[in-house]
């Protein structure tokens, strides 16, 4: 019965923190740090609690500790990744992180029948299942970009006018972003500086191109590089510009850590299903 009430504590405490997290994200694009200090100290004195009452109870704790601490490491090892390759945000970083000391020792609520990938559960650290499932869920966002872009050019096509990009280029701008107004472009990069990035820069020779950014500045440089465009769509007097909607994150590892408490990873039920 105790076992039984602090993994419910594990599971309640992260939902929660993780809502208020996915909340600010949306409405700021930033999360305060306390977010993820509460979520790791959570973690860390509930499995505490865990390890103890294994201990009580006369049971092993090795494969407890192996399979929690792996989980731990595992998540440095990814946050890693994400700073290196400049994919994901700081706040991200530290997401999966925290959730990893928070992450209960469960197989998943509906965990697939198959030994073979029950084993393959067992042995895949969570937090790796949260980390993908997160990431596969963020697809769909372009797909909705473009289904966006779609009707709003059937509604209203003047802003959709493109001559300076190839067709494949074009292609992808749907997938990625949508043009905008710049009436007030300034005024709105000051509000909400994290909201959007531009997909257009300017140059003096060549003028404005379309550019894909994959790597992240730092939070300087890139508002440095955003007032910077912005003010130049007023001294060349463009009148729209395409921009980037920045994800709020957060939402997607909410839903990717859900995902794993009820199904597991979600790429193995696929594997699994189509197997």
């Amino acid at each position: 019965m105790l076992e039984f009430l602090i993994n419910l504590f594990l599971v309640l405490i992260a939902l929660f923190i993780l809502l208020i997290g996915s909340i600010q994200d949306l409405k700021t694009r930033e999360v305060v740090d306390w977010i993820w200090v509460v979520i790791a100290i959570s973690g860390c004195v509930l499995h505490s609690l865990q390890i103890l009452l294994l201990l009580y109870n006369g049971t092993s704790i090795q494969n407890y500790l192996f399979t929690w601490l792996g989980n731990v490491f595992f998540a440095i090892i990814l946050a890693l990744f994400l700073s290196i390759s400049g994919l994901g945000g700081e706040a991200d970083r530290i997401a999966f992180v925290a959730i990893s000391f928070i992450t209960p020792i469960l197989q998943p609520i509906f965990s697939i029948t198959d030994p073979k990938y029950d084993i393959i559960f067992t042995i895949t650290p969570k937090i790796v299942g949260t980390f993908f499932n997160a990431y596969l869920l963020a697809i769909s966002a372009p797909v909705i970009i473009f289904c966006y872009n779609l009707i709003r050019k059937i509604r209203t096509g003047e802003l959709y006018g493109i001559s300076n990009a190839s067709m494949t280029k074009r292609f992808a701008l749907y997938f990625i972003g949508y043009p905008r107004r710049t009436q007030f472009i300034l005024e709105e990069i000051e509000r909400k500086p994290w909201h959007f990035d531009f997909l257009e820069e300017y140059n003096e020779e060549s003028g404005w191109k379309f550019t894909f950014k994959l790597r992240l500045d730092t939070p300087e440089d890139d508002l440095k590089r955003k007032m910077t465009v912005a003010q130049q769509t007023i001294t060349h007097d463009k009148q729209s510009i395409w921009v980037q909607p920045s994800l709020p994150f957060i939402l997607f590892i909410l839903l990717g850590f859900l995902l794993e408490l009820l199904l597991g990873n979600a790429i193995f039920v696929i594997t699994a299903y189509f197997a």
